[in-house]
């Protein structure tokens, strides 16, 4: 069934609610309703605090619904009752944490979105960049780490741009690429907030909130990365809407509150990221030995991106939705730059919609489709030479709205330790335009092959994401991806339609 938002606030993967749809406070979805829980899967997450652990700490400093698998400080186990789980940095890790894993073990009104996910939450020892990305490096280290979530900006310093070039934003581009970990950031929700939003491989995530009794949601991000990288907004700094207001989270001394903003949208996502790899790891192992999954390659970051921006929900009715998703101003996607310009892929209020982990489970479902004849829905992991191109055709007609997402990695190199980031490594090249290779995304009529005469495009030149969303008449169509000599280097991209 889908759920009704009567709140924005929903049960993840819309299953049945755990109570009356008006009723604020449950974090995740009753995951024996299908079995998906998050077990098995490993996530991480870092902060100035970290979340008390009960297996550690005293039950001043933890809740008991949420038991982290590790905790951690800088590049080390983090002792018992540290300072790191103390004032607000602690209280917000363990409500950050909460959404993710909070369990209903001792039976509680708290359940996370993946309950059983293995979570590793790790504490930066110091306010600078370097220190931040030491932090994160040693949770992306771990052992089949998926997902790292980021409730935590930081004041742009100095001559601080919002154009990825801070360490901090480097290093999540790095890590994506070179550590296969999906980086889920929460957007800024002031203008002193707005670092490390700017990355391009991350997910990065604004908070829905209630609209007009609960039809839409809004934008709660730093207005600075509106035009950061385009006078013209070309690339916008939202990838994706999830639930951000009037979140019932867990705190210190089993205490609980109702919080709202970005902090607790990002982990909804990466709470959903878990559980889409659980799924996945049940197809790929005996007894099911599914091909469309034993590659592994529904682990890359790139395509876990590319499944959760194509099926977020923009409009009502459509691929499943049952909610109009608008921006700030009440209006919806039809009115949208991103609607209506090829060179603008995502929406600067919600990015390509809101977090729908239902439809992204059904675009996950049919398993990895490779370049040529394809089922209506799917997705694949493909590398493309410069100035080549690949055709997806669909088997069957298809009609009404279209979606399709493209999205690959920006390339960032480091000098230094041969294995992870450390103190004193530096990333070489300043200048994005070396580090970002042009893919463009094209609709077309099955039997054409001028990308002029395609029914829908998607060209933008300064992003990593390319996004289609578009009504066709019924016919026999197919995806086309090609890659632009731009840097003239082969690209790995995730495809979702």
């Amino acid at each position: 069934m889908r759920c009704s938002l009567t709140f924005v606030f929903l049960s993840v993967l819309c299953l049945p609610a755990l109570g009356d749809s008006t009723t604020r406070g449950f974090l995740g979805a009753n995951a024996a309703a299908t079995g998906l829980d998050g077990s098995g899967v490993v996530i991480g997450m870092v902060e100035p605090g970290r979340p008390g652990d009960p297996d550690k700490d005293l039950p001043a400093n933890y809740h008991s619904q949420v038991n982290p698998v590790q905790v951690y400080s800088g590049t080390s186990i983090d002792g018992a009752n540290s300072q790191f789980t103390q004032g607000g940095n602690g209280q917000h890790a363990i409500e950050v944490a909460g959404v993710m894993i909070a369990s209903n073990n001792p039976a509680g009104s708290i359940t996370g979105i993946s309950p059983k996910a293995q979570l590793h939450a790790g504490a930066w020892t110091g306010f600078d960049d370097v220190s931040r990305a030491v932090a994160s490096d040693r949770i992306a280290r771990i052992s089949n780490m998926r997902a790292i979530n980021v409730s935590a900006g930081r004041t742009p310093q100095g001559l601080d741009a919002p154009d990825a070039t801070s360490i901090w934003s480097r290093f999540i581009d790095w890590s994506t690429e070179a550590q296969d970990v999906l980086y889920v950031v929460a957007g800024g929700e002031g203008f002193n907030t707005g670092i490390p939003e700017d990355n391009f491989n991350g997910l990065t995530v604004a908070a829905s909130q209630e609209f007009n009794q609960g039809i839409g949601s809004f934008r709660q991000t730093w207005s600075g990365n509106e035009s950061a990288f385009d006078p013209a907004g070309a690339r916008v700094a939202i990838d994706i809407l999830a639930p951000g207001f009037e979140i019932l989270v867990p705190g210190r001394g089993d205490n609980t509150s109702i919080q709202n903003g970005t902090s607790f949208a990002a982990p909804h996502v990466t709470g959903t990221v878990a559980l889409l790899q659980q799924y996945a790891e049940t197809q790929a192992n005996p007894p099911n030995s599914n091909p469309g999954f034993t590659s592994r390659n529904h682990r890359e970051p790139e395509v876990m991106k590319a499944i959760l921006l194509n099926s977020a929900d923009k409009l009502s009715g459509v691929h499943g939705s049952s909610r109009d998703v608008v921006r700030g101003d009440g209006s919806n996607w039809t009115a949208t730059a991103a609607n209506n310009s090829s060179f603008v892929p995502l929406d600067e209020d919600m990015g390509a919609g809101h977090l729908n982990a239902n439809s992204a489970l059904t675009n996950l479902r049919p398993g990895e489709q490779s370049p040529g004849m394809v089922p209506r829905i799917g997705w694949d992991f493909e590398n493309i030479g410069a100035g080549s191109f690949l055709d997806y055709t669909f088997d069957r007609q298809v009609s009404g709205h279209v979606a399709v997402t493209l999205a690959w990695n920006r390339i960032v190199d480091k000098t230094g330790s041969s294995t992870g980031y450390n103190f004193g490594d530096q990333f070489i090249n300043q200048n994005i335009d070396m580090e970002l290779n042009d893919l463009n995304l094209y609709l077309m009529a099955a039997n054409e092959n001028n990308i002029n005469n395609a029914i829908a495009s998607s060209t933008a030149t300064e992003d990593s994401v390319e996004h289609i969303f578009s009504d066709v008449p019924s016919g026999n169509y197919k995806i086309r991806v090609q890659h632009t000599d731009f840097l003239g280097d082969d690209q790995d991209f995730g495809l979702a339609w």
